[in-house]
C-alpha cells in the first residue's frame, strides 16, 4: 500500500490498511459484513473502500456463487476459477459476443487502493498486446467495469510446468527438458528484441497445452526499456527461488 500512503497521508492510509484486513478476515471466516455497511461505518474512506472493494467482493463472489449462477463482467461470463495469487485472480471465462472461451485475469484491488499495482497491471496487458509469438499467450481485450479491473488472453488448456513437475514421479527427460527450454527461449528472444524483459520466468509462468506446446505468460514484473518509470532503487522484484 505504499501508492495508498502517498496518496492519504500516514494515518489515513493506516486505517485503510487495518480495514481492508479486517474485511478480507470477516469473508475468510464467513463473516459478513457489506459493502454498504463497512461504507457507512468509515465516511472518511468511502471513496477508497469503494475502488479497493469492487475487485475484492468480485473475486469473493465468484468463489461464494453455485454453479449455473456464476457472475458476468462485462461481456465476459465466468465458468471457473483456474488461478489466485496476491494480485488478483484468473478465471476461465466465456466472452459472449464472439462465443470464445477466455482466461479472464482480475485486479485486486483498484488504483486508488494500490496505484502501483494498478500500473503493473496496464502496463501488462500493453506489453503483452505488442508481443505476437507462437509462445506468448496474446491478450485480446483489457476494460473496467463496475471499478473492476481485467483483461482477457487466450485460454491456453493444460497445466502450467509446476503443476506437471509436482505431478510426475521422475524427473523430465533430456529430450523433454530442452524442448521445452528451446521454445520458452524462443519466445524470450522475441520479446528481449522488442525490447522486454520478463524478469519472472518459473515453472508456473510456463504453460503447456496438450499439443505440448510451451506459452509463456505474467508480463506483470515484465521490463520495457523505453519505460524508466517500473524500476525502482532496492526494490526485490520477481521470485527469489
Amino acid at each position: 500500500f505504499t501508492a495508498t500512503w502517498d496518496y492519504l497521508g500516514g494515518e489515513a492510509a493506516e486505517e485503510l490498511v487495518r480495514v481492508l484486513d479486517q474485511y478480507l478476515d470477516d469473508l475468510k471466516h464467513g463473516r459478513t459484513t457489506s459493502r454498504a455497511e463497512l461504507i457507512a461505518k468509515h465516511p472518511a474512506l468511502a471513496s477508497q473502500l469503494e475502488a479497493c472493494l469492487a475487485g475484492l467482493d468480485f473475486i469473493h463472489g465468484v468463489q461464494q456463487a453455485t454453479p449455473g449462477h456464476l457472475p458476468q463482467l462485462g461481456d465476459f461470463r465466468i465458468i471457473r476459477e483456474v488461478g489466485r495469487g496476491g494480485m488478483g485472480a484468473v478465471f476461465e471465462a466465456e466472452q459472449i459476443s464472439l462465443g470464445r472461451r477466455v482466461a479472464l485475469k482480475v485486479l485486486r484491488f483498484g488504483g486508488v487502493s494500490d496505484k502501483e499495482a494498478l500500473d503493473r497491471f496496464q502496463r501488462e496487458a500493453e506489453t503483452v498486446a505488442k508481443l505476437h509469438h507462437t509462445h506468448i499467450v496474446p491478450i485480446f481485450a483489457v476494460g473496467s467495469e463496475s471499478g473492476v479491473n481485467y483483461y482477457a488472453m487466450q485460454f491456453i488448456d493444460g497445466q502450467s510446468l509446476a503443476e506437471v513437475l509436482a505431478e510426475r514421479r521422475s524427473a523430465l527427460s533430456p529430450t523433454e527438458a530442452a524442448e521445452i527450454g528451446l521454445q520458452a527461449a524462443d519466445a524470450l528472444a522475441h520479446a528481449h528484441q522488442r525490447g522486454v524483459v520478463h524478469r519472472d520466468v518459473k515453472p508456473s509462468n510456463l504453460l503447456i497445452d496438450h499439443e505440448n506446446r510451451v506459452w509463456l505468460t505474467d508480463f506483470g514484473l515484465a521490463r520495457r526499456l523505453d519505460d524508466v518509470t517500473l524500476s525502482m532503487t532496492g526494490a526485490l522484484l520477481g521470485t527469489p527461488r
